[in-house]
This record gives C-alpha cells, structure tokens and sequence, in this order.
C-alpha cells in the first residue's frame, strides 16, 4: 500500500515545541570514531525515538558522556538510576546502548534489572497531523496483546503499564484532537506526552512503556522495530476507513491478514492466540461504539426468530430466555421450568445455526 497523502497540518505546526537538543557534530564524531559496528537491522533509519531505562545496584554511578543523562528514580531500589536519552535516530540506537553498557561496567557496577525496572519509548509523532496519530492509536489498541506477548505478561499486570483494554481512553479517540487530551501518566501507550497534562512533560511523542528493564540490544531495537510498523502503518489509511475496517472485521482470518500486513516479518502468527485477535478487536469495538456494537446482535435475533414464531411469543422468549454460549458448536438454551413450547424454541435455535451467539439481555 502506497502512503496516504494527508493534507493536514502536522502538529508541530499547530503547536509550540521546543527544539530537539541532539548535539549532531558531537555524536557523529564519536560514532565515527569508536570502532562499534552495529549489527541489527533497523525498520526506520531516520525516525527519532527517546529511550529511558531503568538500572538498579548502581553504587558506584554512572556518568556516560555521550547520548545519556542519568537521575535518581523513587520507584526504584537499590542505588536504582534512570538513564534518559538525547532524541536519537533508530541508526544511532545502537551505539547509545553500547555506550551505556561500558559506562556502567566501566564504573564498577553489577546491574541489575529487577522487575521494578522498565524501558520507555518515546516515539516522535511531531511530524504526524492528527488523523495519522488517531490511526497509530488505532492500530495499537487491536494489536495490544502483540506488544504484551513480546515484553511478557508480567508488564501486563504492572500498575505503572495498565493496558488499554483495562481503560476508557479509547472512548475519546475520534475527537480527541478537539478535547483536552488527559491520559493517565501510567498507560501502557501514553499518547498524553504529545501536549503535556499535569505532570506529564509536553514532548511531541507518544511513549511505549511495556518493555521490562534491559540493556540488550536485539531486544530493544526489536521492541523499537515492532513499533515502527505501526508508525508507518498510521500512514497508510484515511482514519475513517480504518474505523470503518476495524468496524467490520469479523473473522479471525480478516485479522490475521491485517496483522501480517501491518507487522510484514515481525508478525508473530504462531505466539498470537485466537483468543488474542478476537480480544483485541473486541474491546476496542466496545470502547468505539459501545452499545450499539453490543445491541447488534439484538437484531439478527429478532429476525430469526420471527420466521419462527409469532410476535407475542417472540417477546415472551426474548424477555425470559438466556442464551448460553459453551463452544461454538455447543447451544444450551435456559428456560422456565413450565414453558409449553418447546417445539418452536428448537425452530428457533435452528435458525441460530449460522448466527452469533450471544447472551440474549431480558430488558431488550
């Protein structure tokens, strides 16, 4: 698919930012003249990404002279140190973490990456307009468990990275560049640092705060590649045909072949359940379009059943039936003891065969 030619402003032109202090000259000397050799294939050269990582048993400190700062964090342990990077392009990834690791075993140190510990992502959305940034949202919130699977299911249960799904954020995703955008500071994906909320810093960037606390280089830079593909994938689609395609997906199928185009080889088809797919569009569908999503099926009910019975016993059974869903091949239909027709019940759940199962609500 070809990039979608958005004729919206970006926001760095609807907002002010302060300039990214990158100190080129200084850090392409030093990557021209330490002899490191990257060895990792990254998706996106020239995208600017920030990386904090969190240390503890730094008793002895660290003090790196290129592309890290380092501060004291109160969620840590143990002499714990958060490291902050400058703005980094994905080329210089490499290098920055090579440079880390010798400054902290330089000084003397033992590491350790408790699970207190975490690396955050910070990806630069200053050159996206706000339907390119609505679609990386997006795509994000049906793809959640991918991210999970890769950083494990302990950062899934960590009240400093609560999934989305566990939320009611993505309610405001379709207007949210006319709203204030407040977003808790602890969400797995944080897209409050694009305007700053509270104590959140105005950055420019939506951060990623799954992954466990790390310095190796394969798992960051593939964490980083992973969510590179959404960011060039927010650049394939108008945002209200992607609702409309999330909207309508409907099949474990349809997805997966959302899933392989968006992630082409870091798509992990084998590691992603049934469960996972269905999961995932789900909950955003019911955080998108609530009841109206889940009163769907209300109507396909209605007219199936009504080829079978009369209006009267129609609203009878709807007002005092529950239909139970066991496995897909398994209907067990919950009725008062005394009702006196059983024959047009098994004409109606007949004609269920080829409809959803749902739990029939007695209030509809």
């Amino acid at each position: 698919m070809k990039p979608v030619n958005f004729e919206a402003p970006k926001i760095s032109d609807l907002y002010h930012y302060s300039n990214l202090a990158v100190e080129k000259a200084k850090h392409t000397k030093y990557e021209q003249t330490c002899g490191y050799i990257p060895k990792y294939k990254v998706y996106d050269e020239n995208a600017l990404v920030g990386i904090e990582i969190e240390v503890e048993n730094m008793r002895k400190g660290c003090y790196p002279a290129f592309y890290w700062k380092s501060k004291e964090d109160n969620s840590l342990r143990n002499y714990g140190l958060e490291f902050t990077s400058i703005p980094l392009r994905m080329y210089q990834v490499e290098y920055a973490l090579d440079h880390l690791e010798k400054c902290i075993l330089d000084q003397g140190n033992k590491p350790d990456f408790s699970p207190r510990t975490s690396v955050h992502i910070h990806v630069n959305v200053r050159d996206m307009c706000w339907e390119q940034i609505k679609n990386f949202i997006l795509l994000y919130a049906i793809f959640e468990r991918h991210f999970f699977n890769i950083a494990g299911t302990k950062r899934e249960t960590s009240v400093f990275c609560v999934p989305l799904y566990k939320t009611e954020a993505l309610r405001a995703l379709q207007n949210m560049e006319h709203e204030e955008l407040k977003w808790h500071k602890y969400s797995a994906i944080n897209p409050g640092t694009i305007l700053g909320n509270d104590d959140v810093p105005k950055f420019g960037t939506i951060e990623f705060r799954h992954l466990y606390g790390t310095l190796d280089r394969g798992v960051i830079i593939n964490w980083l590649n992973n969510i590179m593909c959404l960011r060039q994938a927010s650049r394939l689609f108008r945002f209200e045909e992607l609702l409309q395609k999330v909207r309508k997906l409907n099949s474990t199928s349809e997805y997966v072949a959302l899933y392989s185009a968006i992630f082409g080889e870091y798509a992990d088809i084998y590691r992603m359940s049934k469960i996972d797919f269905e999961y995932c569009v789900s909950t955003t569908k019911l955080a998108l379009w609530g009841s109206d999503w889940k009163n769907k099926y209300k109507y396909k009910v209605e007219s199936a059943y009504y080829t079978a019975v009369n209006k009267e016993r129609k609203e009878m059974v709807l007002k005092t039936a529950t239909l139970v869903k066991k496995t897909a091949a398994d209907l067990t239909w919950n009725l008062p003891a005394d009702n006196e027709h059983p024959d047009e019940l098994d004409t109606f759940i007949a004609g269920l065969a080829n409809t959803p199962v749902v739990k029939v609500n007695p209030n509809f």
